[in-house]
């Protein structure tokens, strides 16, 4: 999955003890700050 991810600087974060898929959902809502800052360092204004 890591290795597919077309971008030289990237990160895979895996959310440890999760069976379901809907947890990432899940996170994003209770701590967004690790993805927001990611999309700060890509996303152009």
């Amino acid at each position: 999955m890591y290795e597919n991810i077309p971008m030289p600087d990237k990160e895979l974060f895996w959310i440890e003890g999760s069976t379901s898929r809907w947890d990432g959902y899940l996170y994003f809502a209770k701590d967004p700050s690790r993805m927001l800052a990611w999309f700060d360092r890509h996303v152009a204004d």
